[in-house]
């Protein structure tokens, strides 16, 4: 019951109020349980010292055991102020002047301080008017940063310098069964300092409210599902992806009309189907549907349908990979069955399309010598290039080697596992993107052929989200030429055969390069037998290879020499050295030796001293020296210089003769007939090439 010098101003929670007296239905309390009220009101201008009495009464149908707590009587004393002053005041005012039942409205209010003095602990009461629910409030005062809101409607502002303003801003939500009305919101200011004018320090904004209109609702949500795995957020380039629109009619009335926007990033997703195909499909990535609904008529409240569609992941730039793209669903426009539109709601799921790339590339390392001969080491290394945006953590390698003319010897990184033809490594360790790891694996040659090969190769390679690595190696054989130089001698008469004085023998020298890489520094060597004479050099071809030509330089001595610079592969020379046999020979035994050399690997050419007193000679009586640069002993298997290629000799065979036919004058020397004798290291008779060296002969 209120006082008579009293006038009402607000209650909260909102009661009746009839006459001076207010009405309050509580309804159940459970045991434990406090409603509170909060009564505002405003004095008259009566006498100081006024008491004024406020009673409340509390009853219910439930025997109440206790009666005498059941009145609670409340008394204030009006005074007129005495001492230092402050003059709060308060301004409220609404953002709008008409509503909607069911929406939210902003409230300003400003709080002033015109002095004289200091205000401190300043209090705000926002009455939260009947129909009304307080979903934010805030405070913001300059010379107070703690001040402080709660939704209770009551805020602390603290102190407020004379002509200073602290402003608080609320949002009051108005029920949707509060249509059809006016909603007066109060606002009342105080602090500790006496107010000489506390009619300011309250203020009323009110707004009328719209009869209710109920509208259509509708609810969604979108989830990214890879192809038969779970989400997880991350999709490389290639792989398919759902994603799953979930409408749901969360209003009061049908839905009879569900248009539906679906827009991706058309450079980082393909469209490829949805279980509701769409009216339409732009290529800049826009999906429409003009209505959801046909088939259904309507979706009741409460129903709910879904609707999935499928994509796979492109990456037509390089900046649309490993960047996060959006997908957004969004209904802008369904149509309730009262004909009002229901407010526009949209979704969104997001993906990271990533591009997992590895490659794999293997070449001879700068160890292995420029020409590798048989016995010789040959060094590859192996890198592994991480050409993707995300770390590789699982990389498999093999490297398969032809095992009849390689012999693996070490790797710097062990080997997993070795077997005849291939060494495997399980896992060469992370590389993170636009790096590379890289290592090397020896071999020895073993085989005498033209060329080995050795391949790298990449098993499946693993990212660190699961996804499989694109390989865009490119040719990984490795191909390496091994040096092989044959050379042949040979001769008509053929070795064996009689020889006499005058008569012509005809040498043939040949010459090819039989492996896979060009050889350099190439030098034959011949001396003209001791016992015959020059006749001439000819050139001759029978090889089936590209001939190569040099020109004989002469020594000094007799000795012949050959230069060819580079001797490509699958290249011969041949060539033709004539000579007779002098009339005056006196040896038993012609000889003719050929010397070939090439220089490789630091081992220095052969040095030719005439003059010198004690020199090692082959065979033929060609001088040479042997330097090594790497300070180590050059062997023939080195440069394949000096290698004794064939001997030819004449052998005296003596044949006696009856005395009786023997002249008393008689040169008592037996005569001498001769056999010439080749031997070679490589002994080859062809019958083609016999037959040919007959017919040059012929023409000599």
């Amino acid at each position: 019951m209120l006082d008579a010098n009293v006038t009402f101003s607000s209650i909260s929670p909102a009661c009746p109020l009839n006459g001076d007296t207010l009405t309050c239905n509580v309804g159940n309390l459970g045991v434990g349980e406090t409603v509170r009220f909060l009564l505002a009101v405003i004095a008259a201008d009566v006498p100081n010292g006024t008491l004024l009495t406020n009673t409340a009464t509390v009853a219910t149908t439930t025997s109440d055991p206790v009666a005498e707590n059941n009145v609670a009587v409340e008394l204030t004393t009006v005074q007129l102020g005495f001492g230092p002053s402050a003059d709060l005041s308060v301004r409220k005012e609404a953002a709008l002047a008409l509503v909607d039942a069911g929406q939210i409205v902003t409230y300003t209010m400003v709080v002033s301080n015109a002095g004289p003095v200091e205000a401190t602990d300043v209090k705000l009461i926002e009455v939260i008017p009947a129909g009304t629910r307080l979903v934010a409030i805030e405070v913001d005062n300059p010379s107070y940063a703690a001040a402080t809101c709660s939704l209770s409607g009551i805020c602390l502002l603290g102190t407020l310098p004379v002509g200073d303003h602290a402003t608080v801003t609320a949002r009051l939500l108005v029920e949707t069964s509060y249509a059809d009305t006016v909603v007066n919101n109060l606002v009342s200011v105080l602090a500790d300092q006496i107010d000489p004018r506390p009619r300011n320090n309250i203020d009323l904004a009110a707004v009328e409210v719209n009869p209710f209109v109920p509208l259509p609702s509708v609810q969604i949500s979108k989830e990214l599902a890879r192809t038969g795995e779970a989400a997880d957020g991350v999709v490389p380039v290639g792989e398919r992806i759902s994603f799953t629109i979930t409408l749901a009619n969360d209003g009061e009335m049908q839905i009879v009309d569900m248009p539906l926007i679906d827009t991706y990033d058309a450079t980082k997703l393909k469209f490829v189907s949805a279980s509701t195909p769409p009216s339409s499909v732009a290529p800049l990535g826009t999906l429409l549907w003009d209505n959801l609904l046909p088939d259904v008529d309507s979706l009741a409240p409460g129903d709910s349908f879904k609707v999935i569609t499928v994509f796979e992941t492109v990456g037509s730039s390089i900046t649309s990979v490993g960047e996060l793209t959006e997908n957004t669903a969004t209904v802008n426009a369904a149509e309730g069955q009262n004909g009002e539109t229901a407010p526009a709601v949209s979704a969104s799921a997001t993906v990271k399309v990533t591009s997992p790339g590895v490659a794999i590339a293997k070449a001879v390392d700068a160890s292995t010598p420029a020409v590798v001969l048989p016995g010789d080491l040959i060094t590859y290394t192996i890198s592994v290039s991480n050409t993707g945006d995300t770390r590789l953590t699982e990389i498999p390698v093999s490297d398969r080697f032809d095992a009849d003319h390689l012999t693996f010897v070490s790797a710097q990184i062990p080997p997993t596992a070795t077997s005849a033809e291939e060494i495997t490594w399980a896992d060469v360790g992370d590389i993170e993107p636009d790096e590379a790891l890289a290592f090397t694996v020896t071999f020895r040659v073993t085989g005498d052929v033209p060329f080995v090969d050795n391949v790298a190769v990449l098993g499946v390679v693993n990212d660190v989200n699961g996804d499989t690595a694109l390989d865009s190696s490119g040719q990984t054989l490795v191909e390496v030429g091994v040096a092989r130089l044959g050379f042949e001698l040979d001769s008509l008469p053929a070795p064996g055969e009689e020889i006499a004085p005058g008569d012509v023998i005809t040498y043939y020298l040949h010459l090819m390069n039989r492996g896979g890489v060009p050889l350099s520094n190439v030098t034959l060597i011949t001396q003209v037998p001791e016992g015959t004479t020059l006749l001439r050099f000819e050139d001759v071809q029978t090889a089936r290879a590209a001939a190569t030509s040099a020109t004989p330089i002469a020594q000094g001595g007799g000795i012949y020499e050959w230069q060819f610079g580079v001797m490509d592969v699958n290249t011969a020379f041949e060539q033709l050295m004539i000579v007779r046999v002098n009339e005056d020979v006196t040896q038993q035994v012609i000889s003719m030796d050929a010397a070939l050399q090439q220089q490789r690997d630091g081992c220095g050419s052969i040095q030719r001293d005439h003059t010198s007193a004690q020199p090692h000679r082959h065979p033929a009586g060609i001088p040479e020296h042997r330097a090594d640069t790497r300070g180590r002993a050059c062997t023939l298997e080195d440069h394949r210089r000096g290698e004794h290629v064939g001997l030819l000799r004449v052998a005296q065979r003596t044949r006696q003769e009856p005395a009786c036919a023997r002249q008393p004058d008689a040169d008592p020397r037996p005569r001498r007939r001769y056999r010439l004798r080749v031997h070679r290291h490589r002994r080859r008779r062809r019958y083609r090439r016999r037959r040919h060296l007959r017919l040059l002969a012929a023409r000599a």
